[in-house]
């Protein structure tokens, strides 16, 4: 009878551990699907992929895999097999511009510039200021010679709204421009800027200083005459600038309006009003005008240029001023620029085709 018993109990412990391996088998304690049994990670968190044993695995996609990183500023995004999705920089189609001012004269001189300007057939235009002379029309002086460039401007004979699917032509105001015929009003009617469908930060709520940008450059006008004539307006369009100038993310950074920072001809010469910091505000170039001559400087360690020659008169050099590289007042021309996301370059030519001048910056 004993001997039963002592049988019976030992059947009895062998099927409490057979029914303890079994449930063992069927546990699942931390929900990772890999029973306890075989599971080497028994607290793995709630959701994390794990492999055969129950430990976590790398579960980003393949690397290669097609992604949006959503940025605006890369294309081609792929996984990089460590759950980063990343492309590279787009790269912008390189564009081209003419700079030129003190051209509006409606004069041969003026119509051999534009001329010039054709034949190199430029994407946009800036100019550095007077786009206007005495009682002559913007009509007579900007439409008659730059209507191709032109878009929702004035009416006139000589070119009605413009022929330009957008607007590629971006004026700075010069002291002509508020002096003479129709002073600025006309100069407010007769531009749209600048312009529907161009990029820009439309921060200035202005038509006389405002931004623009255009591939890999931004370009940033400033109304000079208004800044020399009223101390508040001065302080505003400064507190613009450096704010856009530190915003901006492009390439490159040009600043253009009328009164020479630093010049060296005998007429107006250097504006200390307007030696702002434009190298510690994040300018590549500055470009200006007002006086007829062709100069290039090189101030805290970026180019300025003085581009005058687009059409009224041609006008002499007095002593140079620290800084200056190159000066040319030899014939009627204009700047003309080419960048890309890597690198700007800057030439004069007169209106005979002769290259005056190449900068380049990389």
């Amino acid at each position: 009878m004993k001997k039963s018993r002592f049988f019976l109990l030992i059947l009895l412990s062998l099927s409490l551990i057979v029914i303890q391996s079994c449930s063992d088998s069927q546990n699942d304690s931390d929900g990772d699907g890999v029973t306890d049994d075989i599971d080497q990670c028994l607290k793995t968190p709630v959701g994390e992929v794990v492999d055969g044993l129950g430990c976590p695995v790398n579960n980003c996609p393949q690397e290669g895999t097609p992604c949006d990183d959503e940025d605006p500023n890369t294309d081609n995004d792929t996984e990089d097999g460590n759950c980063d999705c990343s492309g590279t920089p787009i790269s912008h189609t390189a564009i081209s511009f003419a700079a030129f001012g003190d051209y509006g004269s409606g004069s041969q001189n003026e119509a051999n510039v534009a001329n010039l300007v054709a034949s190199v057939a430029p994407d946009l235009i800036i100019t550095t200021g007077d786009n206007r002379y005495n009682a002559l029309l913007m009509d007579e002086t900007v439409g008659q010679f730059y209507c191709a460039f032109l878009n929702n401007s004035g009416n006139g004979p000589n070119c009605e709204g413009g022929n330009s699917h957008t607007n590629s032509f971006f004026p700075s105001t010069g002291n002509h421009d508020y002096t003479d015929g129709g002073g600025i009003n006309e100069y407010q009617s007769y531009f749209d800027l600048p312009g529907t469908g161009v990029s820009t930060s439309d921060t200035s709520d202005s038509e006389l200083y405002y931004d623009f940008v255009v591939g890999p450059v931004h370009f940033f006008t400033i109304d000079s005459y208004a800044t020399l004539n009223s101390p508040s307006e001065e302080a505003i369009q400064k507190n613009w600038l450096q704010e856009q100038l530190a915003a901006s993310t492009a390439a490159w950074k040009i600043v253009y309006f009328h009164h020479a920072p630093f010049s060296s001809a005998d007429r107006h010469g250097s504006d200390p009003q307007m030696q702002w910091p434009f190298n510690i505000w994040g300018a590549d170039a500055v470009i200006a005008g007002h006086d007829h001559t062709y100069e290039r400087l090189q101030i805290d360690g970026i180019p300025y240029f003085v581009t005058g020659l687009g059409g009224l008169s041609v006008r002499d050099f007095g002593t140079p001023v620290a800084g200056s590289q190159v000066r040319y007042n030899g014939d009627f021309g204009s700047m003309f620029g080419e960048a890309t996301d890597t690198s700007l370059i800057f030439r004069f030519i007169n209106v005979q085709g002769e290259l005056i001048d190449t900068y380049l910056i990389q």
